[in-house]
């Protein structure tokens, strides 16, 4: 998928293969690229031309922008969220000069406006981040609600703004929901579809699932940062009630997910924020307490 002014060219490589080598083919894709641009009188601006090689290990090329998103080789996203953190920071100081003109409602109300989407533009590219790097934008929120004078629970439950983690999960949740639907783009179709697998063993837990099962890439042979991903999240999404993914609708399935957050943070137990998250290993996650 390219814009009419923007092109980006991807392969996959063995992580034995040298970054020499990949390079030559990188340059050689340049190359056709600029061959054809003269057969077809269009011009390529050389100060826009980068190659990057994507690696946790071996990676090469500085950071590059896409759809304004700082992203590093190894896919950390520190710089990211930095720029990030750092925005919002600024946007949160000038919103805070006129908190004398409101109350801690209405400065909800202004954060949710101003501040709130500007970092959830860019959840789908930060979210397999770890908890450590993630930490710097959920602080821009505890500080809001600090100075409201409203908890976490108080605006979950009565300004229907969860913590930002949880807000995460659910946002991307919404995209897996949407790929089971056979909706939105058909890439994602391609990475979320239903489990074919024959055989497996007919446990408590399997019996007690939805039957809407779809492939899960979390089986311990993948690095952390996948695990963590929307691909890891799969296995979250399948540990779901029924009655949230029976939802014809993405709208729909949120609020619902938001929904099963709620009751478990009225009924009192300590970790709703993370009923969602897949960064707590399957066997003692809290939708475990769900399941049967």
């Amino acid at each position: 998928m390219v814009f009419a002014d923007d092109l980006n060219a991807f392969k996959q490589f063995p992580n034995s293969t040298n970054n020499e080598a990949i390079m030559l083919e990188l340059q050689a894709a340049q190359d056709s690229l600029h061959k054809w641009g003269r057969a077809n009188r269009v011009s390529f601006d050389p100060g826009k031309e980068s190659k990057h090689v994507l690696s946790r290990h071996e990676s090469a090329g500085g950071n590059f922008k896409i759809l304004g998103v700082n992203f590093d080789c190894k896919l950390i996203m520190d710089d990211a969220v930095h720029d990030v953190a750092s925005e919002c920071a600024w946007k949160l100081e000038r919103l805070l000069r006129s908190k004398r003109f409101f109350n801690g409602h209405e400065l909800l109300g202004l954060y949710k406006a101003h501040v709130l989407s500007y970092i959830e533009y860019r959840t789908s590219a930060l979210y397999h981040a770890s908890c450590s790097v993630l930490r710097k934008i959920d602080r821009v929120q505890e500080r809001m609600l600090n100075i409201a004078g409203i908890s976490e629970i108080e605006a979950l439950l009565f300004f229907h703004l969860a913590p930002l983690r949880t807000r995460r999960d659910i946002a991307m949740l919404g995209i897996i929901h949407r790929a089971a639907l056979r909706k939105g783009p058909k890439q994602l179709q391609c990475f979320f579809f239903a489990e074919t697998r024959q055989g497996r063993q007919r446990t408590r837990l399997q019996c007690s699932r939805h039957c809407k099962q779809l492939h899960e890439y979390k089986d311990g042979f993948h690095n952390d940062y996948v695990s963590r991903s929307i691909l890891g999240l799969v296995n979250i999404y399948n540990l779901l009630p029924w009655r949230v993914v029976a939802a014809e609708k993405v709208t729909i399935f949120q609020s619902a997910l938001q929904n099963l957050v709620k009751e478990q943070a009225v009924i009192g137990f300590d970790r709703w924020a993370d009923m969602l998250s897949p960064r707590i290993e399957v066997w003692h996650h809290p939708l475990m307490t769900l399941c049967f």
